[in-house]
């Protein structure tokens, strides 16, 4: 099956995360540290064992490997101050 091309933003208040793929070399712990709502997957986002990225790419597409087969982490791209 084709990738599917997509862009997945958050929303919260006045930022918008985009999720971006992970590098061969910047997995697991590597690619958390850089992700812009790390905070937010450790207080509410696990769902099972799952990480709020992994299980939000399971929602957009058939497999997260189907995104990247590194996963993928939010970056924040816009901030608009109130």
């Amino acid at each position: 099956m084709a990738r599917i091309s997509r862009v997945i933003k958050l929303k919260l208040g006045p930022d918008t995360h985009i999720i971006k793929k992970n590098a061969a070399d910047k997995q697991g712990t590597q690619a958390c540290q850089q992700c812009s709502l790390r905070s937010l997957c450790f207080e509410i986002g696990k769902t099972e064992r799952k990480r709020l990225c992994d299980a939000i790419l399971i929602e957009v597409y058939d497999s997260p490997s189907d995104f990247s087969p590194y996963g993928g982490h939010f970056e924040v791209s816009s901030h608009n101050p109130v």
